[in-house]
Formats: C-alpha cells, sequence, structure tokens
C-alpha cells in the first residue's frame, strides 16, 4: 500500500500553513502580524478583510473534512449561510477564537489524510471528480487565499498614514 502520493499532497499542506516552502510564505507567517484592531479592516470597499479571508479558509476546509467523514451534503447546506460571514458575525467570534478554528481544521485534515494510501487519491467522491482533484484545489484554495492576505495586508500599509505625513 503506497503512500507517496498522499504523504506529499499532506506535506505541501502543511508547508503552506506552517513551514518551508518555495514561496518562503505560510499562513501562519501572514497571520502572525494580524492584530484584533487590523485584522476586521476592510482595505478597500468590496475587498474582503483578513478575518473574511480566514474564516473562508476555516469553512472550505470544514467542507473537506465532512466530506471526508461521510458528510457528501455539507457544503451544500451551508455554502449559502457560511462561506463568507458577515464582519458582526467574525467580530463576535474573535480573532484568537478564528485563529484557533483554523489550527484545529489544519490538524483534522493532516490527521485524517495520515492513514490514507494513494490509491484514496483515485476514489470518486461525487461520481465524477477525485480525492486527489479535491485534495489538490483545497491546496491550491489556501495558496490564492493566502496571496490575497498579503495583498489585504499591503494594501492597509498603503493606506496608512505616515509618521512624516503633516497632518
Amino acid at each position: 500500500m503506497s503512500q507517496s502520493m498522499i504523504s506529499r499532497s499532506r506535506k505541501q499542506f502543511m508547508k503552506l500553513y506552517e513551514g518551508e516552502n518555495w514561496l518562503d510564505e505560510t499562513l501562519l507567517k501572514k497571520l502572525e502580524t494580524e492584530t484584533e484592531e487590523t485584522v476586521f479592516t476592510q482595505p478597500l470597499e468590496g475587498v474582503h478583510s483578513v478575518a473574511e479571508l480566514v474564516w473562508h479558509l476555516i469553512y472550505w476546509r470544514t467542507c473537506f473534512i465532512k466530506r471526508l467523514e461521510g458528510d457528501a451534503g455539507y457544503r451544500d447546506r451551508t455554502v449559502d449561510e457560511f462561506n463568507f460571514l458577515p464582519l458582526a458575525e467574525l467580530h463576535k467570534k474573535g480573532w484568537p477564537s478564528l485563529l484557533q478554528d483554523l489550527a484545529e481544521t489544519q490538524t483534522r485534515i493532516v490527521d485524517l489524510l495520515a492513514g490514507k494510501a494513494d490509491d484514496f487519491l483515485e476514489e470518486l467522491y461525487d461520481g465524477k471528480n477525485t480525492y486527489g482533484y479535491l485534495l489538490q484545489g483545497l491546496i491550491e484554495h489556501d495558496a490564492y487565499h493566502l496571496g490575497q492576505i498579503g495583498l489585504v495586508q499591503k494594501i492597509r500599509r498603503l493606506e496608512a498614514p505616515h509618521p512624516d505625513d503633516e497632518t
């Protein structure tokens, strides 16, 4: 029972979250600079805050977990309500809680994948797409939103007043 492909995907997922990847950026590295004051700020109208993006990652990771646990309908039942939560609701949850939820989805996914063999990646989860396709999509989704988080942070820095600006 080979685990080389699942192991590679699992490592890629872990590196994107917390460690040495070719991007030299990770979710944890990007998020460690955030505070309660900055995380809920939308840098421009129509641009998601870091908290909204983190929640979005948590939601789609939860969809993946539910799928692996056998709940094939979770996404369809919840996407309209939970894909992006309103900022007021995210404020109530609080930044530490969002970080904890993200960490818990990370641990759960890594643990679920640890017990799988490579042939799992070839299994169909919906009659037409494989779990390998789903897992790769989740990794790409995290990478995409990692980039968005970086852009939000850069926009906020550009919008922040400079100390030598006149008031």
